[in-house]
């Protein structure tokens, strides 16, 4: 009984307070809106004083949106004063978890190759862009919708020390695919002899696709009309642990049930990990005069559009974010165009982005936002942008994010 006493008591010291009371439900969980994933973790340790082998499970939740990078196999994790090194994902009983999927190079819709059935022909011709490519093997992927991972770790060996003042991060290439299908638009409304308008979905698919590393050894992947290298994730089909020595097979790159832990040839699959969201969005087609050459129009009228809706809605947006997509272009076959969507980060969405279909409200919108780019004092500071503008929006592009760019793009559009 003190054992246990003393193991709680220590579990209760390191975690963090307002997780607790989120846990006992005190305090109400905002995070439980998206779907989570579960990273499991094993800790094991000799006893100082009984020199007895001990194991402690673990687990931790983060959402689907922050675990694609945070809960990736080769991703550190920090957590009760441990570093936990993240190596295996779940693959479902006999691999079920795995399934094969073709990626549009030109939009992003995405063809689940399982519900064809046995021998079917995959569409030579993207249905939402009509783009050719969709058939080929170079855009098919074998993914795994990211649900729950798992480490093993030795509790001295793990510890949290001086060792090192900088947590470790690795970084992912992640794609969007963003599904625009004109069977769920609702609204929509473009400028005449401008290419500029908004797109109201009822309904959309989003799929972020993490394609391993950024900077490893890999081929490239065009998903969306983005190229991006995959070096993908090698993992053993039996227990999922991630591979780092291909081309030989070693007992510690498995975990110690896996059936091919003394095999003399290796079993792995080759995996992107995805989190799949639906909801409601509003894409907002950019001029080609606006995005064409220039790396800061993107991110500087992303970050403005989400200053105008705080504007606009007198707080915070917290449950719209943004992305970059490509929108297929109607009558015009494999054509795109760049865009942005703001869309709802609540599955099944909130309704809220229906009043964007209005282009009043729109139009409202972008003007907020140029007023206040236009009148921050950062232009006449010498600085790309400032806190009192498009920082607190810009998602970690802020490199990129520019108040006078923003400035000159609104004024364009408007």
């Amino acid at each position: 009984a003190l054992v246990m006493t003393g193991k709680e008591l220590q579990r209760l010291q390191g975690e963090y307070w307002i997780s607790v009371l989120e846990e006992f439900g005190i305090l109400p969980n905002y995070t439980l809106l998206d779907d989570m994933v579960t990273l499991d973790v094993a800790v094991t340790w000799i006893d100082a004083e009984t020199q007895e082998f001990r194991s402690e499970p673990a687990s931790f939740l983060r959402s689907s949106a922050n675990a694609l990078r945070e809960f990736a196999p080769g991703a550190t994790f920090y957590a009760r004063g441990l570093e936990i090194l993240i190596d295996a994902v779940d693959l479902g009983p006999d691999d079920s978890a795995i399934t094969s999927a073709a990626f549009c190079p030109g939009c992003g819709f995405a063809l689940d190759l399982s519900a064809l059935g046995p021998g079917a022909p995959v569409p030579a011709l993207c249905p939402r862009c009509g783009g050719t490519g969709l058939s080929g093997t170079e855009h098919r992927l074998d993914v795994v919708e990211l649900s729950r991972v798992s480490a093993q770790l030795r509790r001295d060996e793990a510890a949290i020390n001086d060792r090192s003042d900088e947590r470790k991060r690795e970084r992912y290439a992640i794609a969007v695919a963003a599904d625009v299908d004109p069977g769920y638009v609702a609204r929509q409304w473009y400028v005449n002899d401008y290419d500029f308008g908004t797109k109201y979905l009822r309904r959309m698919v989003i799929r972020w696709v993490n394609l391993g590393r950024s900077g490893a050894h890999g081929g490239s992947r065009e998903i969306a009309g983005n190229e991006e290298l995959a070096p993908l994730f090698r993992v053993c089909e039996g227990c999922g642990v991630l591979d780092r020595n291909s081309g030989v097979n070693r007992p510690d790159e498995h975990r110690a049930w896996c059936r091919y832990r003394k095999a003399t040839d290796e079993h792995v699959r080759i995996i992107a990990l995805t989190r799949t969201l639906t909801t409601q969005g509003a894409v907002i087609r950019l001029p080609r005069s606006v995005t064409l050459g220039d790396q800061f129009a993107i991110p500087s009228l992303s970050a403005a559009l989400l200053l105008g809706l705080y504007e606009q809605i007198g707080g915070s947006p917290d449950h719209i974010d943004i992305t970059a997509i490509s929108e297929p272009v109607a009558g015009r076959s494999g054509a795109t165009s760049d865009a942005l969507l703001l869309h709802d980060v609540v599955p099944g969405g909130t309704g809220y982005l229906a009043e964007l279909a209005n282009p009043a409200r729109m139009w409202d919108l972008l003007h907020r936002a140029w007023d206040r780019v236009r009148d921050c004092p950062c232009q006449q500071e010498q600085r790309l942008a400032c806190h009192r503008c498009l920082i607190p929006f810009s998602a970690g592009s802020i490199d990129c994010v520019s108040c006078s760019a923003a400035e000159r793009y609104l004024r364009a559009i408007l």
